[in-house]
């Protein structure tokens, strides 16, 4: 038996013992490997890692995954991470591909299957096809690997040992891919794979190519006869990041595989790497806060998600916490699971109710890790600044939304402090598909309140920029609201504002002794003034707060007004005139 051993980068450190590494000597049939060609940007790549993800639940073992970011959707803009790697260009090039999501099944053409002729890249549909053939024909090697990295020297060992159990092809090549799992990032088109979307509204990309431990074509296979086998180790030292993306130990994954050349693979494996000598046995930390939104003047309530990470060798299973707003009487929660090395989970915490004020912050610690104190206390504590709702002064407020080149995605609410509806656009679905940016407004007339507008896509990218330049805004009186606007976010996007109509110099006062009759009535209204108006504005608004009717008068003491178009309801009557303002509740009854 040869034993090979490959130094990549760094010096060989001690590392634990691996168990022996068997590989079977009885032919096999052969396992599967799926090399999905990815990107951030690419709308239907999230369906195919779904098709993936249920093959890999299907087969288990005898199906492995590379997920290679590669091409125009997977080349990052406006601060977006970069999950390329130096190989991925040159593995797609000899695939044929003619679109995203693209896979190779053991890098074999498979006749009808390739998105073109002699192409081994094959579109989504086709991926079990394929897979199910593999599946179904014998190998002439087996293979199996394992794998470990010292948590304090970060160096990786990867042992491989295969078997030939007939005559193979004479230039058999060896390769060893590294991966990464849970990496957190955008990705256009979620929601197709609704398991891989977070809390925190990003997507857990799995099995993400890293690095090649073999090189871009991997090693020689040295003999490929009946009877070769050959143990092969390989040390890496993992660096902290590619392109600014870092390295979890916890979360790493090699596959190994023997091909024929650089084409069809014979034969695949893969392992979980085991992270040893840890440099801490017991530590939890927080990573993350949940941004908390803008509260209305008053009583405030919170209930944010924090984002911990497992540091230490032994698993987490509690994590106590103490968590206040401006100094006041902390509360106290905690979490139980079974987290690992390297793993996170994010804890959403009891609401906490608390006096608002103009500058607030919010503050959370671990306290108990495991059901005694953390032994690390640097990572235990963080804590979030936020204000109150924006005011304004009007109550004549504007609705501005600029849809992007998928207007039928887009949907919004307002909703009162009472957490009721009144105004909302389901979706617009008359301007699905648009290639240009239509704008969509509604004005409201909106009582003293503080309100909270959300705004959603179904597609989770937002309304900027990839497909279009959409964007909301809130105006009143044609004013934009501070801090009511946006365009980037991927679900969901929340504000508040508040309106305080009062706080006005305008005296809001019975317009010059104002007579509104008939009340109820079902096709006029007339309005009598005790003396004559120079200029009068007249608005009239639903019950969700929508101007059904607007009016400019002048030079009048009396003004009939048609409401014959509205339906039966309860309106709201506005009037502005000469500076001073009233209110009048209308019934139209038919």
């Amino acid at each position: 038996m040869r034993k090979s051993i490959l130094l990549l980068s760094g010096m060989l450190m001690s590392m634990n013992v691996f168990a022996q590494l068997t590989v079977s000597t009885t032919p096999e049939n052969k396992k599967a490997l799926l090399e999905e060609f990815t990107g951030i940007y690419c709308t239907f790549c999230p369906d195919g890692h779904l098709r993936a993800q249920t093959l890999k639940n299907t087969h288990g073992a005898n199906f492995w995954m590379v997920n290679v970011h590669v091409g125009g959707y997977a080349a990052p803009t406006a601060g977006d991470p970069d999950f390329r790697t130096p190989f991925g260009t040159a593995i797609s090039g000899q695939t044929g591909l003619t679109g995203y999501p693209a896979g190779t099944v053991n890098r074999k053409v498979f006749a009808g299957l390739g998105q073109a002729a002699n192409a081994t890249a094959m579109g989504r549909g086709n991926w079990s096809n394929a897979t199910n053939q593999v599946l179904a024909q014998s190998a002439y090697a087996n293979i199996a690997v394992e794998a470990q990295v010292d948590d304090q020297t970060r160096q990786l060992r990867v042992i491989t040992k295969y078997h030939y159990t007939a005559n193979g092809a004479a230039a058999n090549k060896l390769n060893v891919a590294l991966l990464q799992n849970n990496v957190e990032g955008p990705q256009t088109g979620m929601t197709a794979n609704p398991t891989s979307v977070m809390v925190n509204g990003k997507y857990r990309h799995q099995h993400m190519l890293r690095h090649l431990l073999t090189g871009q074509w991997g090693v020689d296979v040295p003999s490929t006869t009946l009877g070769s086998t050959d143990t092969d180790t390989f040390y890496y030292t993992i660096p902290a990041s590619l392109n600014n993306i870092a390295y979890e130990l916890g979360n790493l994954e090699v596959v190994a595989f023997i091909a024929e050349g650089q084409q069809e693979v014979i034969n695949t494996s893969g392992a979980n790497v085991t992270v040893v000598n840890h440099a801490v046995a017991l530590d939890g930390g927080i990573l993350q806060m949940e941004a908390i939104d803008d509260v209305c003047p008053g009583s405030g309530s919170a209930d944010p998600w924090v984002k911990i990470k497992n540091n230490g060798a032994a698993p987490l299973t509690s994590v106590g916490f103490t968590y206040s707003v401006n100094g006041g009487t902390p509360a106290t929660y905690t979490w139980t699971g079974n987290l690992a090395y390297s793993q996170v989970a994010y804890v959403s915490l009891p609401v906490l109710n608390f006096s608002s004020v103009a500058s607030n912050t919010y503050n959370v610690a671990i306290t108990t890790v495991n059901g005694s104190a953390d032994p690390v206390a640097t990572n235990n504590s963080t804590s979030d600044a936020f204000n109150l709702a924006t005011e304004t002064t009007k109550s004549n407020i504007t609705i501005k939304i600029t849809l992007d080149g998928w207007g039928g995605e887009t949907s919004w609410t307002l909703k009162n402090s009472a957490g009721v509806t009144v105004s909302s656009n389901p979706t617009y679905t008359s301007l699905q598909n648009t290639s240009t940016n239509p704008q969509a407004d509604i004005n409201l007339i909106l009582p003293n309140d503080c309100y909270t507008f959300q705004i959603n896509d179904s597609y989770g990218d937002g309304m900027c920029c990839t497909y279009g330049n959409g964007s909301y805004a809130v105006w009143a009186d044609g004013v934009l609201i501070p801090g009511m606007t946006g365009a980037q976010f991927t679900s969901s996007d929340n504000k508040k504002f508040a309106v305080n109509a009062s706080a006005t110099a305008v005296e809001e006062a019975v317009v010059n002794n104002l007579r509104m009759f008939p009340n109820p009535t079902s096709s006029e209204v007339n309005l009598n003034f005790e003396n004559t108006v120079d200029e009068a504005v007249i608005r009239v608004s639903d019950i969700q707060g929508r101007i059904v009717i607007s009016q400019n008068i002048s030079n009048v003491n009396f003004h009939k007004m048609d409401v014959s178009q509205l339906a039966n309801g309860l309106y709201t009557v506005t009037i502005n005139a000469d500076g001073k303002i009233t209110t009048e509740k209308l019934s139209v009854l038919k």
